[in-house]
Formats: structure tokens, C-alpha cells, sequence
């Protein structure tokens, strides 16, 4: 996971739209993108549930999660 070129944090504010978006633009740009939880995005809920749900939100393929990060590809165009 340490490859990856893109990574963005999560912070209080969650998976808000603004991020959704960044993540969105982030993988038009790269293969994959690495999602940093902060301490205060996982004060409501597991690790694997934002990890998930910022795949679902985002349209992308969740890869893996190891700790308070996740990666995250994006589904390729036919």
C-alpha cells in the first residue's frame, strides 16, 4: 500500500460530497487511491464500514484495509 501516489484523509467531516468528488478526480488521475481515517471520522463507526462505504459511494472497487487505511481502485471504462 505504500506505492500508492494519491492519499487523502478522512477527517471529521466524513465521506462528505466535497470529498466524494476529490476521491472521484483523484482516480481519474491514478490506478488506485489510499483513504487515511483519522481518529475523528472513526468515532461513529469501524473502519470497514467507512472503508466500504466510500466504495460504494464512490463507484470503486475497495481493494484492502489494514489498520485506519483503506485502498481503493477505480472500476475500469469500457
Amino acid at each position: 500500500m505504500d506505492d500508492v501516489s494519491a492519499t487523502i484523509n478522512v477527517g471529521k467531516g466524513g465521506l462528505s460530497e466535497p470529498l466524494i468528488k476529490h476521491i472521484r478526480l483523484a482516480l481519474s488521475k491514478h490506478d488506485a487511491v489510499k483513504l487515511k481515517f483519522l481518529r475523528s471520522s472513526r468515532e461513529k463507526s469501524d473502519r470497514r464500514k467507512l472503508a466500504e462505504d466510500a466504495a460504494l459511494k464512490c463507484g470503486t472497487v475497495l481493494l484492502d484495509v489494514r489498520g485506519n487505511t483503506c485502498l481503493l481502485m477505480g472500476r475500469k471504462k469500457d
